[in-house]
């Protein structure tokens, strides 16, 4: 059985969601990572968060990011 690891980014709307979900994605995956994702792909087809115009770039710049660790223990 693999791993889960669940990783949720939120925030309100014009906060830059969708592109720290694409940088997220494309770290993940250089490492060799298996990455499902719905809600990114959703988003793709709507915008472009793998390239992100100067106004959505000055926009996630203007957010920061909390980075949470949270062990949940494993059923024996």
């Amino acid at each position: 059985m693999k791993n889960r690891i669940e990783i949720t980014v939120s925030g309100p709307t014009g906060s830059g969601k969708s592109i720290v979900m694409a940088a997220i994605d494309g770290a993940l995956k250089n490492l060799g990572v298996n990455v499902l994702s719905e809600d990114l792909e959703t988003e793709r087809n709507l915008n472009k968060p793998d390239s992100p115009s100067d106004w959505e770039l000055k926009m996630v710049r203007d957010s920061y990011v909390v980075l949470k660790e949270v062990n949940i223990p494993r059923e024996l």
